[in-house]
């Protein structure tokens, strides 16, 4: 009778092993293409069931000495109105972050904003582009989903803290704009003078007030990374960096990387054209971008063919001439004999 309560007790703690390997998240580099986006509105799992396997909480943003930002004021004109101040609300309190339009009705911004493994999902997102202090001169919009990679959502790698944040309608990104999305080759983005700009809403500053710094070439140009020495400070993550000659968006702040003391931004890649794409497409969002195409090779010189050298004239044989005259001696070997 024992044995068998135990065979009992042994199979049914199989059992219970078998259900908690079956629900747990497909590691990253095995199933989960880290590059696929998970939507908030499709989970939406408090933070005691999150399957991200370590903390989300998002690095210090460092302002470097001196503190070379500027204020925006007003910021009713274009490019600065396409930005927007993000009141995030989750399970266990507020907090702000910074996005940019990128199109009629989707935002970019940065994935821990809109998830992490302490405090779940947000789960109200507030939009107030063009924020200028307590003047919001174009009101405000709650969002109604967003979405971070599976990269982000199950491992909290930084390469993919990026994210979507998508509207209810068109109004407010027609009224104030937005801006285009590029994927750019690492030669433009390593030019001396590309001028990376980050403009957005820091904490350390007169609540919702708008700032922003730039810098005249990134500090380290990655495949999925980009780090760089703009002055920052936590509300900005989520802030686009875009380059100053045309306000292209080529990466989103992320944080502090202290093993190069340096912030970091996430690079807009093919990768995440692709996902982002393919997310609008299922949730009728759309959005501008441009892809640099690939330097155009520079054909090989077609050899010059060596010239044939021209045979020289052969020298002319001589022929004799055929005298037409003879010569008579008999007078002269007569005259001696």
């Amino acid at each position: 009778m024992k044995r068998l309560l135990w065979f009992t007790v042994i199979a049914l703690i199989a059992v219970a092993l078998t259900l908690v390997l079956a629900i747990q998240p497909p590691p990253i580099g095995e199933t989960a293409d880290p590059e696929q986006l998970v939507s908030w509105s499709d989970v939406k799992q408090s933070p005691d069931t999150s399957p991200a396997v370590k903390s989300a909480n998002p690095s210090p943003e460092i302002v470097f000495d001196p503190d070379e930002r500027w204020r925006i004021s007003p910021t009713i004109y274009w490019p600065d109105r396409s930005v927007a101040y993000l009141q995030i609300t989750d399970n266990y309190g507020a907090g702000k972050c910074t996005g940019t339009f990128i199109g009629p009705n989707v935002l970019l911004t940065a994935a821990h904003c809109l998830y992490g493994a302490q405090y779940g999902w947000a789960t109200s997102i507030a939009v107030v582009p063009g924020r200028d202090g307590d003047y919001w001169p174009y009101g405000y919009d709650f969002a109604v989903d967003w979405v971070v990679p599976n990269g982000w959502y199950y491992d909290a790698n930084y390469d993919y803290d990026w994210g979507m944040i998508l509207m209810p309608s068109s109004q407010m990104g027609n009224t104030v704009g937005w801006l285009t999305f590029g994927v750019l080759r690492s030669q433009t983005l390593s030019a001396l003078d590309f001028l990376p700009i980050l403009a957005g809403y820091p904490g350390d500053k007169p609540e919702g007030t708008q700032w922003a710094g730039f810098k005249a070439f990134f500090y380290s140009v990655g495949s999925y990374q980009l780090l760089h020495k703009i002055d920052t400070y936590g509300g900005q993550s989520g802030s686009a960096i875009r380059r100053g000659v045309n306000n292209m968006v080529v990466a989103v702040h992320s944080g502090y990387t202290p093993a190069y003391d340096a912030n970091r931004a996430t690079r807009l890649t093919q990768g995440v054209l692709d996902s982002a794409l393919s997310w609008c497409a299922g949730k009728g969002c759309s959005f501008s971008y441009y892809v640099e195409p690939p330097p155009t090779p520079i054909p090989t010189a077609t050899p010059i063919p060596t010239a044939t050298p021209v045979p020289a004239t052969p020298t002319a044989t001589f022929i004799p001439i055929p005298m037409p005259y003879k010569i008579y001696l008999p007078a002269l070997f007569k005259a001696y004999s």
